[in-house]
């Protein structure tokens, strides 16, 4: 069952984060609203903007991608429900 679920927010955060690099918001200049990026899953969303992967600037947001690569390899990211 654990797996399961680790599986899932494994599954929830790559979603967010191809969501972003779909739409290349990958850095201050190119941050965009949550509406542009149709972002749904919004409890990851929060988890990833805690963890530094999703930065906010005003009302819009984008990808670290240097903080997404250290997260990725992380224990933090199965404990994020």
């Amino acid at each position: 069952m654990m797996a399961f679920g680790a599986e899932m927010i494994v599954h929830k955060q790559n979603k967010v984060v191809k969501t972003f690099l779909s739409h290349s918001a990958i850095n201050k200049a190119s941050a965009m609203s949550l509406i542009d990026l149709n972002i749904k899953q919004k409890r990851t969303l929060h988890n990833l903007l805690k963890q530094g992967v999703i930065k906010q600037v005003d009302h819009q947001y984008y990808l670290d991608e240097h903080n997404w690569n250290k997260f990725k390899k992380s224990l933090k990211r199965f404990f994020l429900i």
